[in-house]
């Protein structure tokens, strides 16, 4: 078995011991995971947000659908979002669901949008393709108006995402009908990838839901399956996710400085819940366990369960039937376990 590097150590070999470590020892990890893997996050920018129209009578008046328009002010000029958010019809704070989406469309096989609804949550989604291209295209949508460093750390598309979301959450956090200390992230696949980095980032999201993000996501590079996508396979076809200095990582794995528990691992003293299917080999349900198991002991500094059986701990991993999806059960998993930590 390849080594794995130990989450709480140092890079000169200190050990983190207590939670005032642990932020330190966060830091460290981050810088090392933006460098190295995903590229840096932009610097923070101003936003605003319109309403363009309202729907009172979503889901046969169960809830209120607003259509909005979200500002960025970036390096080289202003770009909007569309953020389409749903929230139940009734008066109290709702609980958000911060969503990166692969449709425009709110009437989607991945959203049940009346379950939500009927739990309470708001949701804000954003459809992904809407601020730069899944491909290299580094000109288009946000992408072409942002800078980028090039000596190999510069953001990839994953952190454009991930960084887009929190700019959504600086201006939806204005709003008086919004539960601020119950935000959560969620994404499927390359946007489980986002979920999972966005939520790493920003200590304002309380929940990190984590679904079938397989290799770069939750899954651990080292012992793969091997049926499972790898940091060479995927780096081959995606490189515009990541910055350039992964790729020399995709050749080496057993050597990387770090592995995917680490980004798990930054979200403590938070929570986080990783989902699986049992029929999706190419995300590699085993190292996504294993990838928990590695960063559970990071929560113990706080007194806080880690790994524990379904949503008891901090960290929760939920292997589904089925194939690559976020289904009904996902989704209802993610808010029991919301439930059990909400603030």
């Amino acid at each position: 078995m390849s080594f794995i590097p130990d989450v709480l150590s140092f890079i000169d070999g200190r050990k983190a011991e207590s939670a005032q470590d642990w932020a330190l020892r966060r830091d460290e990890i981050l810088e090392l995971l933006a460098r190295e893997e995903y590229g840096f996050l932009p610097e923070k920018k101003p936003v605003r947000i319109s309403t363009l129209g309202k729907n009172n009578a979503h889901s046969g008046g169960r809830g209120i659908e607003e259509k909005l328009e979200l500002r960025i002010e970036a390096d080289m000029g202003p770009f909007t979002v569309p953020v389409t958010l749903l929230y139940p019809d009734t008066p109290e704070k709702h609980p958000l669901f911060l969503y990166i989406s692969f449709s425009p469309d709110i009437y989607q096989h991945y959203f049940p949008a009346e379950t939500v609804l009927s739990r309470g949550y708001a949701v804000a989604m954003l459809h992904y393709t809407a601020i730069t291209s899944d491909d290299g295209d580094m000109q288009n949508g946000l992408a072409g108006l942002m800078d980028r460093a090039d000596d190999g750390s510069g953001w990839g598309k994953i952190s454009l995402w991930a960084w887009t979301l929190s700019r959504a959450l600086d201006a939806l956090l204005l709003r008086d009908d919004i539960d601020k200390a119950n935000i959560a992230v969620i994404g499927h696949s390359r946007l489980g990838k986002t979920a999972l980095w966005c939520g790493a980032n920003d200590e304002r999201i309380r929940f990190v839901c984590v679904n079938d993000s397989g290799c770069s996501g939750a899954a651990m590079e080292r012992c793969k399956n091997p049926d499972s996508e790898t940091a060479e396979k995927i780096y081959r076809r995606f490189p515009f996710w990541f910055c350039e200095n992964y790729q020399k990582h995709g050749f080496d794995v057993d050597n990387m400085p770090f592995d995917q528990h680490f980004a798990l691992a930054a979200c403590c003293p938070r929570f986080v819940a990783v989902h699986s299917a049992s029929l999706d080999d190419w995300a590699d349900p085993a190292s996504e366990m294993r990838s928990c198991l590695n960063a559970s002991p990071v929560w113990k500094l706080y007194g806080m369960k880690g790994l524990d059986e379904g949503v008891k701990g901090s960290l929760s991993y939920f292997l589904r039937e089925g194939t690559h999806y976020l289904a009904l059960a996902d989704w209802t998993a993610y808010m029991d376990f919301i439930e059990a930590h909400k603030a």
